[in-house]
């Protein structure tokens, strides 16, 4: 549970903080699947964040 924690919590905060070590830190390191997809496939099998947005 705990890794999941440190995986999810950045991803799910950079859309409110994108300066966050953390989720830089995953990006940088291609660790995330949308930095391994091309622009085109990302809407679809990319990280959803639709639930994190505020309405």
């Amino acid at each position: 549970m705990q890794i999941a924690d440190l995986c999810l919590y950045p991803i799910v905060r950079s859309k409110d903080n994108p300066d966050n070590q953390a989720f830089l830190s995953l990006k940088n390191a291609d660790l995330l699947v949308d930095c391994r997809l091309t622009h085109n496939q990302i809407n679809t099998l990319g990280i959803k964040y639709y639930c994190f947005d505020n309405p």
